[in-house]
């Protein structure tokens, strides 16, 4: 069996640094912004430049203190949903394991450690995928292209997004979608992905098992 996961969201608890960063910049620049439950989810599921677009006429230097200061944050404040041994285990449940994110390879190396980069067996970014970015298959098609002795049957993509999803549905791979990341659960359910769980152990639960697993192929 082979593993897929997804960064931001999956392994990375990168909401709330989001949410803080935003949160910062519109500080910084004296405007006044309500994160409340709807508006959150809201700012979670846009990208950060649409959003300051929306709310500055002005809009060029606060995306560029903003993504100076979401790097400082980047690199001292994440924190991770699936560590570095989770990660290990991960790594010894199946036959290989793969990242595959949105962010350029820049930002991988900043907010990933060197160990942990060195598990996976393939790392595909928005660098290598360009522009067929999710929900386009093509980063997953990819990682098969990389690696004939990967099998799309037996492998399976950890998303938390409803393009997540999509993306691995039209490589023609199994989809797990976890709610502990950038979208709601009930918004996942009808993305109706093959399994839905709610904390990153389990994951490593149903890799142990492998009975879940085995019944989806």
């Amino acid at each position: 069996m082979y593993l897929i996961l997804d960064m931001d969201g999956v392994i990375l608890d990168s909401s709330e640094l989001k949410l803080k960063s935003i949160e910062l910049t519109f500080k910084k620049f004296n405007k006044h912004i309500t994160l409340d439950c709807e508006n959150s989810y809201r700012m979670l599921q846009e990208h950060p430049h649409d959003i300051f677009k929306e709310y500055f006429t002005e809009c060029e230097p606060v995306i560029a203190w903003h993504e100076r200061m979401h790097s400082s944050l980047r690199k001292n404040e994440i924190s991770h949903h699936i560590s570095y041994n989770d990660l290990t285990i991960l790594k010894d449940l199946f036959e290989g394991i793969a990242l595959f994110t949105a962010q350029p390879r820049h930002r991988v190396d900043e907010m990933l450690n060197n160990s942990m980069i060195n598990l996976f067996d393939i790392i595909i970014t928005e660098d290598d995928v360009k522009p067929f970015v999710k929900p386009s298959p093509f980063g997953i098609d990819l990682i098969f292209t990389k690696n004939d002795q990967w099998d799309r049957k037996t492998t399976y993509f950890v998303g938390d997004t409803f393009e997540d999803i999509q993306c691995g549905k039209d490589a023609m791979i199994h989809t797990i979608a976890a709610t502990w990341g950038f979208t709601q659960k009930q918004t996942l359910l009808k993305s109706k992905a093959d399994l839905i769980i709610d904390k990153p152990m389990e994951l490593i639960s149903l890799a142990n098992s492998k009975s879940e697993l085995q019944y989806l192929n």
